[in-house]
């Protein structure tokens, strides 16, 4: 499965650099699940053009990945901003303990709306 992950995520940065064959194949394997028999009865090819699209997809968007490193970035500032959350609560409950619960859910609020941005 995280396997699948990193190409769902790596199809989400990178899908305007395929073609709009290969965009429609990932999108019903990646983000529909589909089986390479129902990818290829939805577009009527085969079940062998399926896969061989699938790997050149993938080959596509690991080269892509390894010359651009978004993804990496993207992972690396997701990391670190979880990092800064833990050592925020660890900081707030030190310094307000349970006293501190309506500023920490202020905080909290103000921390998701940040996170769903990044």
């Amino acid at each position: 499965m995280g396997e699948d992950l990193a190409y769902v995520m790596l199809f989400d940065l990178y899908a305007p650099l395929l073609t709009e064959r290969q965009r429609k194949i990932a999108d019903l394997h990646f983000n529909y699940d589909l089986s390479l028999g129902e990818i290829a009865e939805q577009t009527s090819v085969s079940r062998q053009s399926v896969y061989d699209c699938l790997q050149t997809i993938k080959n596509t968007l690991t080269a892509t990945e390894e010359k651009l490193g978004f993804y990496k970035a993207l992972s690396m500032r997701q990391a670190a901003f979880e990092r800064y959350c833990q050592e925020e609560d660890a900081l707030l409950k030190e310094a307000f303990g349970k006293t501190g619960a309506d500023f920490k859910a202020k905080l909290s609020k103000l921390r998701a709306d940040v996170n769903a941005e990044v």
